[in-house]
């Protein structure tokens, strides 16, 4: 793979990395965890592209909870002790349950919407990370909004699928932005 097409999506992606980095691993450094999808990058056969970073990022976020479990007593996981994490979320008993109803959503849908409105990705951009073509990336980011509506309304009866992006940026964990 060609350092030149490395580096330019790098140029191009580097915030969007630290920040999805951020939000999904609170008790890492963000930055050099994206260090490390980069460098994932570089080791790929295949030109850079955000389906390839995505994958990547999983792979470096769950690497980091391992290293970070692993440095943890287990006298200290079963009493619960834990490390303060600097980011933490402070949420009102209404964004603990919002947060919480993210969480009760499968994977799959709680993914699109979290790099729809935490990452902050355009449609093509989901559309590249997902491998999908636009048509099916507007569908699955409906059918994702319409079952968080669905969760949400059973503690706000009022929560409809136009309030679900600014619920989401509102949640969004972390300091950084991807256009920061």
């Amino acid at each position: 793979m060609s350092t030149q097409g490395l580096a330019e999506f790098q140029d191009r992606y580097t915030t969007l990395v630290v920040a999805a980095c951020e939000w999904r691993a609170m008790q890492a450094n963000p930055e050099a965890l994206a260090d490390r999808v980069f460098a994932a990058l570089r080791d790929h056969r295949e030109p850079p592209d955000l389906r390839l970073a995505y994958q990547a990022l999983r792979r470096v976020v769950f690497d980091s909870y391992t290293e970070y479990s692993s440095r943890r007593s287990l006298i200290d996981t079963l009493r619960g002790v834990a490390e303060p994490v600097a980011n933490a979320p402070q949420d009102s008993a209404e964004e603990k349950w919002l947060r919480e109803a993210i969480s009760r959503l499968p994977e799959r849908d709680r993914d699109v919407l979290q790099m729809a409105y935490w990452d902050q990705l355009a449609e093509s951009e989901l559309a590249e990370a997902l491998g999908l073509d636009a048509a099916a990336v507007r569908d699955r980011v409906e059918r994702a909004t319409a079952k968080y509506v669905g969760v949400a309304r059973r503690k706000d009866p009022s929560v409809g699928p136009e309030a679900v992006p600014a619920i989401f940026r509102t949640l969004k964990p972390g300091l950084r932005s991807r256009w920061e």
